[in-house]
């Protein structure tokens, strides 16, 4: 049941990814999850062309919010190297949640499906 849950999943996110680039450039989509649990309403915020600058939030470039499916976006991404750093409530343990990922963006036109994991 959770293999077919996680394909689920997968294949929605490269749907959501394939519609959300129109714009020629690269995109970065994904879902927040602590665990298994997808994190609604989730900031997730990105440092181009860097590793992670800490937790002050101010450090980053981008923000975007996940949305009811704990889905986020980031649309015109330039190629590099970057950082994703997510920040959420967990409402299953009644805690905040954070955490972050690297993500490499090797060419221009590219849907980088990628989930940032947060724990508490």
């Amino acid at each position: 049941m959770k293999k077919k849950l996680s394909l689920g999943c997968f294949v929605f996110c490269l749907i959501l990814c394939a519609s959300c680039n129109r714009s020629g450039q690269a995109t970065i989509c994904g879902f927040v999850k602590h665990h298994n649990d997808t994190i609604v309403s989730a900031k997730v915020y990105v440092k181009y062309d860097g590793g992670f600058p800490g937790q002050d939030v101010n450090l980053y470039d981008e923000v975007a919010t996940s949305d009811a499916s704990g889905f986020y976006s980031f649309d015109e991404v330039p190629k590099g190297t970057h950082y994703l750093y997510g920040v959420g409530w967990d409402p299953g343990i009644s805690d905040s949640v954070f955490g972050g990922i690297p993500v490499l963006i090797d060419h221009k036109k590219i849907d980088k499906s990628t989930d940032v994991p947060v724990t508490e």
